[in-house]
C-alpha cells in the first residue's frame, strides 16, 4: 500500500485541480439508515445557517460548548460563509472507523456505542469549491445517533480496508495528506540525545489553531480562537498535562510525555477534529483534546526557576524529534491519559510512564511499551526519527 500511494504522489502534479471539479451531480448514499439521517440533517442546517436545529444533532457536551459560544458571540460568529453539499456516504465499519477516525478510550467509556460515517463533500465559497472528506463520529445518547465530533480521516486506513468511494478526487486528497503524514527517509543519520536517528523528510507544524473555552486564554488571546506558535502552544500544554518536577529524579517520563503530547498536537494539525461549526480549529483547550493554558509556562516558573528549566529541558530533548510506525515511517494520534491505557494499547497511561522511568526505562522504550505493537497502528512497532 505504501508503494501506491507513492505512486499517488507522483499524479498529484497532474491532477493538482482535478480536487477542484468533478463533483457529483447526484447524491450517492451507499447505505441509508438512522446514521445518515443525522448527516443529511447536518448539511442542511449548515447551509439553511439554522443554529437551534444545527445544535440539537450534536452530544450534550458539544450542545453545551455552542450554548455557550451563543451566549459569548451570538449567531452571526457561529457560521463561516461556507456552502456544503454531501457527494457521496457511506458508514465504516468499525474496524474502519476506530483507526480512520482515532476514536479514542475515553469516547468509548462515555458513549459504549459508536459509528463513524464517511463523506465526501463539496464546500463552495466565493464562486469556487473544492472537495474534501470528513467522518463523523456518532455517539448513542437516549437511543438517537448524535454527532461527537467531525474529523478528517485517515484515508490510508480506508483504502487499505476497501471502503474507498473509488474517484479521481479522493485518491489525490490522500495522497496530499500522506505526504504530510508520511516521512521519506533521506539516508542520512545524526547522533542527538544519545540516539543514532535517521533523517527524514517529515516537517513538523509551526503553528495550531485553538478554540478558547478557558477565559484566561479568551482573555489573554483577545478572541475565542487563535492560530498559536506551535512550540508556545507545546510548552503551554505540557505545563498542564505532565508532572515537571518529576524531572528530576525520572527525566524519561517527562520526555516521553512532551513526545506524545507534540505528535498529538501534530497529528491534528494534518487531521483536524474541530474544522466545522461554531470551532473552526484544529483542536479545543480542554481534555476532550488537549489542555492548553496560555500562562502554564509562567506559572511553573513562578514555583521554582528549576521546574521551568525541567520543562525547557524536556522540551529540547523533544526538538527535531518525531515518532513513527517503523513499518510505514509515518505520524499517528498519540492519546494519552492520567490513569487509563494498558501496555501495546495506543493510549500512554501518564502513571505506567512514571513507574516504568523509575525502573530505568528510556524515553522511547516508554513510548514503545505503550504505542508498540497497538491496534491503532495494527501493531507495528515504534521508533524516534529527526524531522526537518
Amino acid at each position: 500500500m505504501k508503494k501506491i500511494f507513492g505512486v499517488l504522489l507522483l499524479l498529484v502534479v497532474l491532477l493538482e485541480n482535478s480536487i477542484f471539479i468533478n463533483a457529483a451531480e447526484q447524491l450517492e448514499i451507499v447505505e441509508n439508515n438512522d446514521e445518515t439521517e443525522v448527516i443529511l440533517k447536518y448539511y442542511q442546517y449548515v447551509n439553511d445557517k439554522n443554529v437551534d436545529d444545527y445544535i440539537s444533532l450534536f452530544t450534550i457536551d458539544q450542545r453545551d460548548l455552542m450554548h455557550k459560544h451563543l451566549v459569548q458571540y451570538g449567531e452571526q460568529s457561529f457560521f463561516n460563509n461556507q456552502e456544503l453539499e454531501a457527494v457521496n456516504i457511506k458508514v465504516l465499519t468499525d474496524e474502519t472507523a476506530y483507526i480512520a477516525s482515532t476514536i479514542n478510550f475515553s469516547e468509548v467509556q462515555m458513549y459504549g456505542e459508536l459509528k463513524c460515517v464517511y463523506v465526501e463533500q463539496e464546500i463552495k465559497e466565493n464562486n469556487s469549491s473544492t472537495i474534501s472528506y470528513v467522518c463523523f463520529v456518532l455517539a448513542k445518547e437516549n437511543n438517537a445517533w448524535k454527532i461527537e465530533r467531525i474529523s478528517v480521516p485517515y484515508i490510508q486506513c480506508i483504502f487499505e480496508n476497501g471502503e474507498q468511494f473509488g474517484g479521481v478526487n479522493e485518491s489525490v486528497f490522500a495522497s496530499r495528506q500522506e505526504a504530510q503524514m508520511q516521512s521519506m527517509i533521506d539516508g542520512r543519520a545524526i547522533s542527538q540525545n544519545g540516539m543514532f536517528l535517521t533523517t527524514t523528510s517529515l516537517s513538523a507544524p509551526t503553528s495550531i489553531t485553538v478554540y478558547f473555552t478557558k477565559d484566561d486564554n479568551i482573555n489573554y488571546h483577545g478572541s475565542n480562537k487563535a492560530s498559536l506558535n506551535f512550540a508556545t502552544y507545546l510548552k503551554n500544554t505540557v505545563g498542564q498535562e505532565w508532572v515537571v518536577a518529576r524531572y528530576a529524579d525520572y527525566p524519561a517520563y517527562l520526555q516521553a510525555g512532551v513526545m506524545a503530547s507534540k505528535m498529538y498536537a501534530w497529528y491534528n494539525t494534518v487531521n483536524p477534529k474541530r474544522n466545522y461549526a461554531p470551532y473552526y480549529a484544529c483542536v479545543l483547550d480542554n481534555s476532550n483534546d488537549q489542555n492548553y493554558w496560555c500562562y502554564s509556562a509562567s506559572n511553573i516558573e513562578s514555583q521554582g526557576a528549576q521546574y521551568l528549566r525541567y520543562l525547557e529541558n524536556a522540551l529540547a530533548y523533544a526538538n527535531g524529534l518525531a515518532l513513527v510506525t517503523e513499518d510505514t515511517e509515518s505520524i499517528f494520534e498519540t492519546q494519552y491519559r492520567t490513569n487509563e491505557g494498558n501496555i501495546h494499547s495506543g493510549i500512554l497511561n501518564q502513571a505506567g510512564a512514571l513507574a516504568l522511568a523509575q525502573n530505568g526505562y528510556s524515553c522511547l522504550q516508554i513510548l514503545q511499551e505503550y504505542y508498540g505493537s497497538a491496534p491503532g497502528i495494527r501493531g507495528a512497532r515504534v521508533k524516534i526519527v529527526a524531522h526537518q
